[in-house]
């Protein structure tokens, strides 16, 4: 039903209405009244959205409303679940290679098979490789290259001021006869150091302390943001 089917309910315009603008005048108000009854009828029955756009969005699956609350909400969502996925391929990754002369596209690819189940690793992928780019090549690659890996995913069970903690430490290195504890952060370094990662040094370092046999321990957190 368009324009023309309502227009066809008028006169010519015959009285003024608001502001001073003239108005249709309603020649059969029976036929109006069924032809609205009509239109609300198609209305609940495919409402539709309230707006169109012209053309879709780029990313379909980035937004299925035009409320931009939830639009900007699900991007936030993406996000977050972007960098779980790149912290968790970047991981992965490390564990096996942190060692390697460089970092290799095709071997992270066999990574994010193996970590399928984790969830949508293609949403993390672009990420984890910025990191890992970045991170081969750095001064913390060559320390790894350079120390003796004592190490890795490290479980960690200890009983401390009488709490009971466990965990797992990243890497473990050896460096001119200090232990090493690594964690890595696939985020910027956050200064001050918050309160849960303090306490998580702490009780790393002491782990470290009672198993590394009197020598020198150390724990640090290495941020591998890719910018």
């Amino acid at each position: 039903l368009g324009a023309h089917a309502i227009l066809g309910n008028f006169t010519e315009m015959e009285v003024e209405g608001a502001g001073g603008k003239r108005a249709g005048v309603v020649r059969d108000a029976v036929a109006y009244a069924r032809l609205w009854k009509e239109r609300l009828a198609a209305a609940k029955r495919d409402p539709g959205p309230l707006v169109r756009r012209p053309s879709g969005p780029e990313h379909p699956e980035e937004e299925e409303s035009l409320d931009a609350e939830d639009f900007v909400a699900r991007r936030r969502e993406d996000g977050r679940e972007a960098a779980r996925i790149a912290g968790i391929l970047v991981h992965a990754y490390l564990e096996r290679h942190a060692h390697d002369e460089a970092f290799d596209a095709a071997e992270l690819e066999k990574v994010a098979a193996a970590c399928a189940g984790e969830g949508e690793v293609a949403l993390g992928r672009e990420k984890a490789m910025a990191i890992l780019e970045k991170f081969f090549g750095s001064s913390n690659h060559a320390r790894v290259r350079a120390a003796r890996v004592l190490g890795q995913e490290i479980p960690v069970y200890l009983s401390d001021e009488g709490r009971a903690w466990n965990g797992v430490i990243d890497l473990v290195l050896e460096e001119e006869g200090r232990v090493v504890g690594v964690d890595f952060k696939t985020m910027k370094e956050l200064s001050p150091l918050p309160e849960e990662y303090a306490g998580q040094q702490r009780i790393y370092t002491e782990a470290l302390r009672r198993t590394s046999g009197g020598k020198a321990v150390a724990f640090e957190f290495w941020w591998l943001a890719a910018d």
